[in-house]
């Protein structure tokens, strides 16, 4: 048996200037780690700063010179990719033969939760991550989180004024995670060694019906608004997006208006010794504290 890594002090967190990269920054500096941000263009740089990173890094997964500086006296990385590009297992074999090269012990991957679930493309893909991620020969710990909180935050700030445009079943059941208790999550794992090729599904809610989830919206934020059910493609999807990627988003959206996205909570209370935040929290807090 490998000899298990001690407790890491110097973190790459990859993916910063995203939602998940930043929370996760965010909750390492927070519990005192040293965090080197990855960032992929300069400009970044000092919203990268603003959340706790020590210093940042500009580098490129395609780029083996770039991904080597970045972890240059790293103990630890956290790898999390942009949604639905196919490039995801590629980017993280390079980054597991980076590490091992620059004799990084710990990997921490956030794959998805129920990774395996054939009819989303990109939850596919972050199965066959966590297979190259198992073989890796380093220090791992997979985290599958369910669908953000913030998400269906998401979902109401794209709507029309006085609606809720839902692209698959609002009668569809979800339990979703604060993204924040991801942060968290991930300073758990890291801080503790016996978490090493540990698998975790991060769970913050009870099962919920999007429906559900709307009537704590309208009870937050003050407000009713109805729901229609709309088709994928006819919300405004990022412009940088692919064709492609846009197929993968209606995808999961009729594998979530069939079965929603279900899991236990039980692995996030462990890990955080603590209930999640449940979604009114969430809602409260992008409210301003307007919940009672």
């Amino acid at each position: 048996m490998p000899e298990v890594a001690t407790t890491p002090h110097h973190v790459l967190v990859c993916g910063v200037g995203g939602i998940t990269g930043d929370a996760v920054s965010t909750a390492l500096a927070d519990e005192g780690f040293a965090v080197r941000a990855l960032v992929h263009r300069t400009e970044r740089t000092d919203a990268a700063l603003a959340t706790g990173a020590s210093h940042v890094v500009v580098a490129d997964y395609d780029d083996a010179p770039s991904l080597a500086h970045a972890l240059d006296g790293m103990d630890a990385v956290f790898f999390v990719a942009p949604s639905y590009l196919e490039a995801e297992p590629r980017w993280v074999e390079a980054t597991l033969e980076a590490a091992r090269l620059a004799g990084v012990g710990r990997f921490v991957y956030q794959s998805v939760l129920h990774a395996y679930t054939p009819t989303m493309p990109h939850h596919e893909r972050k199965a066959r991550a966590e297979v190259a991620v198992r073989a890796s020969g380093l220090d791992w710990t997979v985290l599958q989180p369910a669908m953000y909180a913030q998400t269906v935050l998401r979902i109401r700030a794209r709507s029309g004024d006085g609606r809720i445009d839902a692209p698959y079943d609002p009668e569809a059941r979800f339990a979703v995670v604060d993204v924040c208790d991801v942060g968290a999550a991930v300073a758990a794992v890291l801080g503790d060694a016996r978490h090493v090729y540990g698998g975790y599904e991060l769970v913050g809610t009870e099962a919920h019906t999007l429906r559900e989830l709307v009537a704590i919206m309208n009870r937050g934020f003050g407000e009713e608004r109805n729901i229609f059910e709309v088709a994928p493609h006819s919300l405004p999807l990022p412009s940088t997006w692919s064709e492609r990627q846009r197929e993968e988003y209606a995808l999961m959206c009729e594998e979530y208006g069939r079965h929603g996205l279900l899991g236990s909570r039980a692995a996030l209370t462990a890990l955080l010794g603590r209930s999640p935040a449940d979604f009114a929290e969430v809602v409260e807090r992008a409210a301003g504290g307007a919940l009672r």
